[in-house]
C-alpha cells in the first residue's frame, strides 16, 4: 500500500525587525577614546605641523606687518628661493666667511664614494638609499 504524503508546509511568516535602539550621540567608550588619543594629536601638531611655519619662513622675505598676525605676516611675504642660503655656499668679505669649498661628485656605488672618504679625498659624503643600501651589502660581504 502506497500513501502519498501531503506537503503541509506553513505559510512564511515574516519577522518584522525590533524597533532600533537610539544611540546616544557620545558615549563614555568615545570619551575615553577621544582622551586615549589627545597625547597622540597634540605630539602630530607640535613636531609635525607647526614646523612647516619654519620650513616656509626659511625660503620667504619675511616682512612684519603692523596689526597683522605671524601667518598673516607669513603668507603675505615674498618667496626668496635659496637667496637666503646663498652666503653659505658663496660667503663674502663682510661675513667673513670664504664659502664653502664644495663639488659634487657622483659614483656608481655608495662604497666607492665611502672608499673616497676614507682615503681623504673628499671630506663629506652625502648618501641616498640606493647608494646605502650598496654600503650595506657591501660590509656584510667584508666581515
Amino acid at each position: 500500500m502506497v500513501t502519498h504524503m501531503q506537503d503541509n508546509k506553513a505559510p512564511a511568516k515574516t519577522l518584522a525587525k525590533p524597533p532600533a535602539e537610539k544611540k546616544s550621540k557620545w558615549t563614555k567608550d568615545d570619551t575615553e577614546l577621544s582622551i586615549l588619543a589627545l597625547p597622540t594629536t597634540i605630539w602630530y601638531i607640535l613636531f609635525c605641523y607647526l614646523p612647516i611655519f619654519g620650513i616656509i619662513l626659511a625660503f620667504k622675505d619675511y616682512k612684519i606687518t603692523p596689526g597683522a598676525s605671524f601667518l598673516t605676516s607669513l603668507l603675505n611675504s615674498d618667496w626668496m628661493g635659496f637667496e637666503n642660503f646663498k652666503y653659505y655656499v658663496e660667503g663674502g668679505e663682510d661675513w667673513g666667511f670664504d664659502g664653502l669649498p664644495a663639488k659634487c661628485v657622483t659614483y656608481k656605488s655608495g662604497s666607492l664614494a665611502v672608499q673616497d672618504m676614507l682615503n681623504g679625498n673628499i671630506k663629506y659624503v652625502i648618501i641616498d638609499a640606493a647608494p646605502a643600501a650598496a654600503i650595506t651589502e657591501a660590509i656584510n660581504e667584508m666581515q
